[in-house]
């Protein structure tokens, strides 16, 4: 069964103890009135990842570090368990990911920089490209506009890297509809 080391204050879990579920998955850290709370540190077995950080009410909430067992790693703001506010996601691939978050999406101002060298800056909405923003490709092409659910939509400007440019419309990630384009040379 499970297991608790530490003080019990009205036979509730209170100031610093460790518990363990049955199931392996452990809590080491403060407790007031029996929940998780300020810091601690838990490791969960059913998927080997580890968060050390602060905690309101048993849940994650503040600052904290999240290492998953797939060597992705979130460190940041959480809210009721969530990542929410500011955060920075690297994962094991490379890719990294610095800016706002919402109920553990991309959900705001953000940069993401992938692995293969491509960046993008701009406006996020439930963890999609969405609003204004900048994609930078490794090749040095550009696209710079609106975006709906990760497409290039709206108007926008697109710079390949020949040099050549076309301004205009785009929709579902395509040229569409009125636009100039001009050549490089």
């Amino acid at each position: 069964g499970d297991v608790y080391k530490g003080s019990l204050q009205d036979g509730r879990f209170e100031g610093y103890g460790i518990y363990q579920w049955a199931d392996g998955s452990m809590y080491q850290g403060y407790f007031h009135d029996g929940l998780q709370e300020q810091e601690g540190a838990a490791f969960y077995v059913d998927r080997r990842n580890t968060y050390q950080g602060e905690w309101h009410l048993g849940m994650r909430h503040g600052k904290g570090v999240l290492r998953m067992v797939n060597g992705d790693t979130y460190e940041g703001e959480w809210a009721n368990d969530k990542r929410t506010g500011f955060g920075v996601f690297r994962s094991k691939k490379g890719d990294v990911y610095m800016g706002e978050w919402q109920d553990d999406q991309r959900h705001g101002q953000g940069t993401y920089s992938y692995a293969n060298g491509d960046v993008y800056i701009g406006q996020w909405v439930n963890g999609e490209k969405e609003g204004y923003g900048c994609y930078r490709y490794a090749d040095g092409s550009m696209y710079e506009g609106s975006f709906v659910l990760s497409q290039f939509e709206g108007e926008g400007t697109y710079l390949y890297k020949d040099g050549a440019v076309y301004i205009g419309h785009f929709h579902h990630g395509f040229r569409h509809g009125y636009g100039i384009y001009r050549t490089a040379n």
